[in-house]
């Protein structure tokens, strides 16, 4: 199965319309927006605005990001199961906007607020602050639930995102990624991806073909699905942690397996599977994680964590049952070590967990100064004073920056 992206890059993104793509400029009519928000029946666009990096310009609570997508077929959908049909993704041509983003900004009651701070303080730690970002900003009518209200935003979010990247056709690309699967095979170790996911209830779900993940059975899945759209966020837990939906549509460990295959292994395919959140559950999950790498003949695996808390059990659980097989294991995780660093991160581990990268500490410090434009919310519980001021916060408040995926852009290495 072959899977084209045309990439377009973008360097702008400008509040103006009609809609359109010149060149490297993306020009956004905010008209257009609304109306296509009112759509979905639920919610109201309340404000939109261009955010690029080095300004000095917050934007909170941020709920998920993503890249715009569109396939190049006009009745084919890049989001099956949300913009259409959940049918099979993972071929023909899609159409990507590559170097923005489109942030969902709103309050869902039970959410946990994240800051994305555009200015260079942040730069290093969030991945967003690198991206020319759409900001739409929600609002839910009074007396919607908050389930109500998170399906309307997932819906507005994921249909602006496509009719964005929709204005791609037609137009020649900057670039073309072409993904392929299954890989030709090679005489190297043959190594695989456990991809976990957090689904656990009500705005800490992720989403497969629309469908919530919560008691899905660990499963084998084309990689081109997961870079097509098979894959969106629910999740609202603690902001730093989450995989959002940008990431998973870039997913950086299987692009990492993609270009190693030939030269250091043999990428032999990806395991889904859900972080549970019953013990019996995790238990299930993870021997029958066991068996379908045992079926793919894997001798080394990654397993990446979303989430904190019990999540660690089912990683922790994974690796001891896989290492048991023979088969080694590296650890994607990120830790609560306190403000400096030296509280033990991890709430549990095992003797065979003995290659364990870290994608950072949640608890670390940071300090942003005043900005000159707040898009959303003034203040939220857990920060002291006015977001637009100088503000003091862990990692963990700020989006993205120590997701589990490993799309960071510090590293460090211990001798």
């Amino acid at each position: 199965m072959t899977l084209e992206l045309a990439i377009h890059s973008i360097e702008e993104v400008r509040l103006a319309g009609p809609s359109r793509l010149e060149g490297k400029t993306l020009f956004v009519d905010p008209r257009e927006l609304e109306a296509l928000v009112a759509e979905s029946g639920r919610v109201r666009l309340a404000e939109s605005a261009a955010l690029h990096p080095g300004q000095r310009v917050r934007a909170a609570p941020v709920l998920d990001v993503v890249e715009p997508r569109a396939k190049e077929d006009p009745k084919a959908r890049a989001f099956p199961g949300w913009t259409g049909s959940p049918v099979s993704a993972g071929h023909g041509l899609t159409h990507a906007l590559r170097g923005m983003a489109v942030v969902a900004v709103g309050q869902i009651a039970g959410a946990q607020e994240a800051i994305l701070d555009m200015g260079p303080e942040a730069d290093p730690y969030c991945p967003f602050s690198r991206t020319h970002n759409l900001v739409l900003v929600f609002e839910a009518p009074e007396g919607l639930d908050r389930v109500a209200a998170d399906d309307g935003i997932r819906r507005a979010l994921l249909r602006v995102a496509e009719f964005l990247a929709a204005l791609g056709r037609g137009l020649e690309p900057d670039g073309m990624e072409t993904w392929e699967w299954p890989p030709v095979p090679c005489q190297r170790p043959r190594a695989g991806l456990v991809y976990l996911v957090q689904s656990q209830g009500d705005l800490r779900r992720t989403y497969v073909y629309g469908q919530p993940a919560d008691s899905l059975l660990p499963t084998l899945l084309d990689p081109m699905e997961v870079f097509d759209g098979a894959v969106v966020s629910g999740n609202f837990v603690l902001p730093a942690n989450k995989t959002c939906t940008y990431i998973h549509q870039n997913h950086p460990l299987i692009a990492e397996m993609f270009r190693r295959h030939g030269s250091e292994l043999d990428f032999a395919g990806v395991i889904l599977a859900n972080e549970m959140s019953r013990l019996e559950d995790k238990e299930r999950s993870a021997h029958f994680a066991a068996k379908l790498a045992g079926l793919l003949k894997i001798q080394g695996v990654v397993i990446n964590q979303e989430g904190g808390g019990n999540t660690i059990t089912d990683v922790m659980m994974l690796c001891r049952l896989l290492s048991g097989l023979g088969i080694k294991v590296v650890l994607l995780v990120n830790e609560f070590a306190g403000n400096d660093g030296r509280t033990p991160s991890l709430m549990e581990t095992t003797p065979e967990a003995t290659a364990i990268v870290s994608a950072g500490n949640n608890d670390h410090p940071i300090t942003l100064p005043q900005t000159e434009r707040l898009v959303g919310m003034a203040s939220f519980p857990g920060v002291e004073g006015p977001l637009s001021g100088e503000i003091t916060l862990p990692l963990s408040r700020i989006y993205a920056s120590t997701n589990q995926m490993g799309f960071n852009a510090l590293s460090c290495r211990s001798r």
